[in-house]
């Protein structure tokens, strides 16, 4: 099956391309990731918009700012941009998504009562988990040991995501499922907030540092 797969798509110059350039695989690959956290934006807009919920609206411009920054990361490897200014303007723009994450977390916290979501809803949040989770992991193990710049930023990107993605699923289901008001969901919106959170900053400042080892 794989192979008459291959033959399929060598009859095609984007087919064969795809088989045989590795960069290319990687662009489109992302590209086609980058449209998924889009989506996700619009939906957490609309379930904004729906509930009135300024949380939900925070998540839809995280994952909108993930997008932008997936894009940006693509495009600069595609027109071959210096590693450095790759690795800078990813790095400042994970340090901005740390500010909007500051913000969710400190709307998780405040907010003590919490709201309860429709099983759609929940299940959209945790499909784009799993699917954010397997995609971090996936890059991790590709960009492990790696000095190539776009592994390295679809890594930190994908992490990222994965770690709003948690965030946000704990946060739903605790509001759906759990006593919201209770000591427990407070210590948990506290303690994986930060993890989060500096896991963001911490891959932020990173790239950054790596920014300025890197020759011009």
């Amino acid at each position: 099956m794989n192979h008459n797969l291959t033959r399929w798509l060598q009859k095609t110059p984007t087919g064969e391309r795809l088989i045989q350039d590795r960069r290319f695989r990687l662009i489109l690959f992302a590209v086609a990731n980058m449209g998924v956290n889009l989506l996700y934006a619009l939906f957490c807009a609309v379930v904004a918009l729906v509930s009135r919920s300024y949380w939900f609206l925070a998540m839809a411009a995280y994952y909108a700012v993930l997008g932008l920054l997936k894009l940006g990361a693509v495009f600069s490897q595609r027109q071959g941009r210096s590693p450095r200014r790759s690795l800078l303007v990813t790095g400042l723009g994970l340090l901005c998504l740390s500010c909007i994450l500051a913000g969710i977390i400190s709307l998780s916290i405040s907010d003590a009562v919490g709201r309860a979501y429709h099983l759609y809803v929940m299940l959209a949040i945790a499909a784009f988990t799993f699917f954010t989770f397997i995609k971090a992991v996936v890059n991790a193990i590709r960009a492990r040991k790696s000095r190539d710049t776009s592994l390295i930023l679809l890594r930190n990107i994908s992490l990222s995501a994965a770690a709003g993605s948690i965030l946000s699923l704990q946060r739903s289901m605790l509001s759906t499922f759990g006593d919201k008001s209770g000591h427990f969901a407070l210590v948990m919106e506290a303690s994986v907030g930060m993890a989060a959170f500096l896991l963001v900053v911490f891959l932020a400042f990173s790239m950054i540092r790596a920014c300025l080892k890197t020759r011009p």
